[in-house]
């Protein structure tokens, strides 16, 4: 799903690259069972949800120029909302969904009417007060939220047709990966749209954005609900596939670790952050099974992207094949 890949006239080898892999994912439930086990399908959805949570912050943080310390407030309140909906309203995914996008709505228009208005290290101090009020919420409202120990026996959700409901890691594991192509269809459609142009406008200069007649704070406040939307959709997938809510999912660490796998991924192109968000997840099981120092091996995978790349693993690509096909050429 790179952004060279899907431009017209782009190179065949990298459309041709970018249908097998479709392939191979859409073909990795039917064997990966059998080869590798179950967890690695579930791991592959935990994935996939995650990186449509990576999108909506790449949204704000890498078109925008907002980075937030409290884009879990979303994806949390998205989880939470689904998971209340399921168990006492209905068992219908896309009635919970519904839900889940209205409650993402009304929260994120008053925060970002506030926050928008901050700039700098005061925008990140006051999303991360927005979202740890919420998370204090989740974690002491018992009768509604569970308080620490969150909902749990959350009811497989219902697709639509009788007998079709989320009850296997198959169907889970579609229904993420169909949202998450989703997202990126519609986020890359967004980002170069006139709206996408002039959002990267005000994040290279805002002075200059305004002198040439545009409302900033309006174009950055349409951008924080949208980012705060799509952050909330991923949210009800998390809770309807995990059937579990904690108040860890609105942690300003969760927030942290978006920030970090966008940044590690590769910051202001959409595919980087999903990139990031796998390499992130994966080798954190693979080397905490390894090792019990496994976090210092991430501190010290950060610090040499930091260091040796610092436009991140997409970047990273991106000049390895300009590099190549500059010398085929």
């Amino acid at each position: 799903m790179s952004a060279v890949a899907l431009q017209p006239g782009a190179p065949w080898p990298a459309r041709a690259g970018i249908g097998l892999l479709l392939a191979l994912l859409l073909a990795f439930p039917l064997g990966g069972e059998r080869l590798f086990s179950g967890f690695y399908v579930d791991l592959a959805t935990k994935i996939y949800i995650y990186g449509l949570f990576l999108l909506s912050y790449d949204l704000l943080a890498g078109y925008t120029g907002l980075v937030s310390f409290g884009h879990a407030l979303f994806f949390g309140l998205g989880a939470y909302v689904t998971a209340l909906t399921l168990l006492h309203v209905t068992a219908s995914l896309w009635a919970a969904l519904a839900a889940s996008l209205v409650a993402a709505l009304l929260v994120a228009i008053p925060i970002g009417f506030l926050a928008i208005r901050t700039r700098g290290v005061y925008f990140v101090f006051i999303t991360l007060a927005f979202a740890e009020l919420f998370y204090l919420i989740a974690f002491h409202w018992l009768p509604v939220t569970g308080g620490e120990n969150g909902l749990t026996r959350i009811p497989a959700a219902a697709l639509g047709p009788p007998g079709l409901a989320l009850d296997s890691p198959a169907r889970n594991y579609y229904l993420a990966l169909a949202c998450l192509v989703g997202g990126y269809l519609l986020s890359r459609a967004l980002v170069t749209s006139p709206f996408g142009h002039v959002l990267v406008g005000v994040r290279e200069n805002e002075e200059r954005m305004e002198f040439m007649g545009y409302h900033v704070m309006q174009v950055k406040r349409r951008a924080f609900v949208l980012s705060g939307l799509l952050a909330g959709a991923a949210g009800a997938l998390l809770a309807s596939y995990q059937r579990f809510v904690s108040p860890d999912v609105m942690h300003w660490l969760t927030s942290a670790d978006a920030v970090v796998m966008t940044w590690l991924g590769g910051v202001g192109t959409l595919v980087g952050p999903v990139v990031g968000g796998a390499v992130v997840i994966y080798a954190g099981n693979l080397l905490s099974s390894l090792t019990e120092h496994w976090m210092i091996v991430m501190g010290g995978i950060y610090v040499a992207f930091v260091l040796f790349s610092p436009r991140g693993i997409v970047g990273l690509a991106q000049q390895g094949m300009q590099r190549w096909w500059g010398s085929r050429s």
